[in-house]
């Protein structure tokens, strides 16, 4: 027979607690530094978002009693694409019978955990394909190029 939710209506007085032990152990793992410190997140409701990025300035120059002005022209469109992950795991109804509540916890916690790894990995891979063409940002050049242009039309 499959089993509903409704069926299992004491396990829906759980889900609240899975959530806060699955946050705790997310939170734990990622700590304060590490990826936190090393980028900026935002929070966004939108499944895209986007930023208009304005050229840089050519180099100053000497003054001479008057002063030059450049205009910022816009340059790169960037497009950011969120994915969604996911992962889950089952309680069966032998486990909510025999009240192995500390599996069920444990199971949480440990998703917790997956989830923070996962996120470390993706910050890492920035580093790690730092110098790869296959991994370019928006102005079409790997993080560590040495010839970045200023604007498209540089």
């Amino acid at each position: 027979m499959v089993q509903f939710q409704g069926n299992f209506t004491q396990l829906t007085d759980i889900d609240p607690i899975l959530t806060d032990i699955f946050y705790q152990e997310y939170t734990r793992e990622l700590g304060s530094g590490g990826v936190m410190a090393l980028f900026r997140v935002g929070r966004s409701q939108k499944a895209k978002e986007t930023d208009l990025k304005v050229g840089s300035f050519k180099d100053p120059v000497l003054f001479t009693g008057k002063v030059q002005y450049t205009d910022a022209k816009a340059n790169y469109e960037v497009e950011y694409d969120f994915d969604e992950w996911v992962n889950g795991f089952q309680i069966t109804r032998q486990m909510r019978d025999d009240m192995q509540y500390e599996g069920i916890f444990a199971s949480a916690s440990e998703m917790g955990t997956s989830f923070a790894r996962k996120r470390r990995k993706d910050a890492a891979s920035v580093f790690n394909n730092a110098t790869s063409a296959s991994f370019v940002g928006y102005d079409v050049k790997a993080l560590a190029a040495n010839d970045h242009p200023r604007s498209k039309a540089d």
